[in-house]
């Protein structure tokens, strides 16, 4: 199974990548900006993992690098929407329309309310919490066994 985390943060990053491992017996692979999702969408949409699990809230780019090229949709929705372009940006492909999404975020539901409202039935709202179990069972559940 492939699974691409697109996560900012170093040590959720680790602590995810510590439980899924092991229990997916895979390597997870990761982005962490959404510039470096949208640079890397055309490999994305040519080999596409079995799941991504995307935080909502994902800087453009790294700490000290150039953020003069964001595109008008990220300087309107900053970072705090920055899941659900990216979301939306795997939609526009035939390829990846249809791959499970989980977004995994320590924001609230109720202040998504509206963003969640008209995801697709392959993405689905997990909230960050000490437990990791609800993150594998969605995964287990969304990615069918081969």
């Amino acid at each position: 199974m492939r699974i691409l985390l697109i996560e900012d943060d170093d040590m959720q990053e680790d602590w995810i990548n510590s439980e899924l491992e092991p229990c997916f017996r895979t390597k997870v692979e990761k982005i962490y900006t959404e510039f470096d999702f949208r640079k890397k969408i055309d490999q994305l949409v040519s080999v596409p993992p079995d799941v991504f699990v995307i935080d909502i809230m994902l800087p453009w780019t790294e700490v000290g690098e150039s953020d003069e090229e964001r595109p008008h949709d990220v300087k309107e929705g900053g970072k705090f929407l920055a899941g659900f372009r990216c979301v939306k940006l795997l939609a526009e492909h035939e390829e990846t329309r249809n791959i499970p999404v989980i977004l995994y975020s320590a924001m609230a539901k109720g202040d998504l309310e509206d963003e969640l409202r008209d995801l697709p039935p392959h993405v689905k709202f997990i909230p960050k919490d000490s437990i990791i179990e609800p993150l594998i069972d969605a995964i287990r559940e969304m990615v069918p066994r081969r």
